[in-house]
């Protein structure tokens, strides 16, 4: 929310020409990356990004919204791909007398619970979002860097590269 207000007052501010966003993250949320990726190709000022010592996942992420992306020779880039999955505790928590009642309805209800693992419905259901996602990050990417993305998937798959392998494979200018 804080980047996406701060890109939303640089773009409303007259004396603000062009916006240099300062990514310095190892990833995090899609969906947040996402979002903030969604407001830097909605923004009309121009928008580089300029990756300091790790740029990687959702980092990377939103700098693909950027008209150009610059690394330094060092900076650890890249790690397009997408790790996900759930802790199951209930056992834990009963060895430590801590129990719960759960009220579900429906064959995936349990997806986000930390009582059980998944069932098998809900980790097919799981995967199949992680690959959606990683397919939207893939196809972001390659857009992006105007790179085809067959020879992008071979860049992916989670890979990180330094600042002056990346300029090399096209991935940062």
């Amino acid at each position: 929310r804080t980047v996406v207000e701060t890109l939303r007052n640089a773009e409303k501010d007259k004396s603000v020409v062009a916006i240099v966003l300062r990514v310095d993250s190892p990833g995090g949320s899609a969906a947040a990356s996402d979002v903030i990726w969604h407001e830097i190709k909605r923004v009309e000022k121009p928008i580089v990004a300029s990756m300091g010592d790790t740029a990687a996942s959702g980092g990377y992420y939103i700098a693909m919204g950027c008209d150009k992306v610059f690394a330094e020779p060092g900076t650890l880039t890249g790690s397009i791909g997408v790790v996900g999955g759930k802790l199951a505790v209930g056992q834990l928590l009963d060895k430590v007398g801590v129990s719960t009642e759960i009220v579900s309805r429906g064959k995936n209800s349990g997806i986000f619970s930390t009582e059980s693992k998944f069932s098998d419905s809900e980790r097919q259901v799981w995967m199949q979002s992680m690959q959606e996602t990683y397919r939207q990050f893939v196809a972001k990417a390659a857009e992006s860097r105007s790179i085809d993305v067959d020879r992008m998937q071979a860049l992916a798959g989670g890979r990180l590269w330094t600042g002056r392998q990346a300029q090399a494979n096209g991935l940062v200018d």
